[in-house]
């Protein structure tokens, strides 16, 4: 008798929670991952939170480590779940995860200090063509722009006596 009374009474839920730490694979010391410490807390009952993980395999080579990992990235959505205004489901925390077919390759590498120089080189001889070239166009209207004044000032005074 006491079950069915138990059965018959609508619980309302509170989902409040924090992720401290989620990670697949590896461990990777500095590397931080999107639910690190994740934390939502809400003041309305049966909430419904879902969270969307896409996992993707990574190859780590740096010149401090080499890795295999996982890295993830997430979507995350809450909604209240409340059948009186028409919004079904069942409330909770529910973390749905897809494993991607591809894998990220990451690789540090060294420039060498002569390809290092000829970028900044053509960065900065891009910056002083650029400006000679806005120079020369403003020089240009702002000679137009003058001319016109000085033709209606001259003919002004061409027609007064």
């Amino acid at each position: 008798m006491e079950d069915s009374k138990f059965a018959r009474k609508n619980f309302a839920l509170n989902f409040s929670h924090r992720i401290d730490y989620l990670s697949f694979g590896n461990d990777v010391p500095g590397h931080i991952n999107p639910l690190d410490g994740t934390e939502k807390i809400t003041l309305e009952q049966n909430m419904l939170f879902q969270y969307f993980i896409t996992v993707v395999p990574t190859k780590l080579h740096t010149s401090g480590v080499s890795v295999n990992m996982h890295q993830f990235s997430v979507t995350e959505r809450e909604r209240l779940v409340s059948n009186k205004k028409g919004s079904h489901g069942v409330s909770g925390i529910f973390i749905k995860y897809n494993l991607s077919p591809l894998m990220v390759r990451v690789r540090e590498e060294h420039m060498p200090l002569s390809v290092f120089l000829v970028r900044l080189y053509g960065i900065i001889g891009g910056i002083f063509s650029t400006s000679g070239l806005l120079h020369g166009l403003i020089g240009y209207f702002v000679d137009i722009i003058c001319c016109c004044f000085r033709l209606g000032a001259d003919q002004s005074k061409e027609g007064s006596p």
